[in-house]
């Protein structure tokens, strides 16, 4: 190299193998990555959870109403009320997967939640009569 540099007054190209090389490892490393990030949503992973250690992931209005089936108004609704667990980022509000999900499971009615709920609140109305 210092035989380049003396007598061309600046530093040799690499030859176009070795360009050719490093732009195949390259785009290697990317295509490995690219792979590693869409591998759980080809698997039937669901798309709203992060990928292991990637730390939460937070939903913008729109994105959590769609998942809930219901309007982004009807959600802020919600939110204010204090009905679904929300984070307020500056002007924008955002939702945590597990909180939407932990909603839902609050709301499905099921023969065992409704008997569950008459045993509870049968002591509740003796009481009231």
């Amino acid at each position: 190299m210092a035989e380049d540099l003396a007598s061309t007054g600046s530093p040799a190209q690499p030859p176009e193998d070795s360009r050719a090389v490093l732009f195949d490892l390259l785009l290697d490393e990317l295509a490995e990555r690219v792979a590693k990030r869409l591998r759980p949503l080809v698997s039937g992973g669901d798309p709203g959870t992060p990928p292991a250690g990637s730390g939460p992931l937070m939903l913008d209005v729109e994105t959590a109403a769609a998942r809930l089936g219901i309007t982004p108004g009807a959600l802020r609704k919600k939110a204010q009320r204090s009905q679904i667990p929300s984070v307020k980022d500056g002007k924008h509000l955002r939702f945590r997967p597990a909180d939407l999900e932990a909603y839902v499971e609050g709301r499905v009615r099921s023969p065992e939640k409704r008997a569950a709920l008459s045993i509870s609140l049968g002591g509740i109305n003796r009481l009231v009569r």
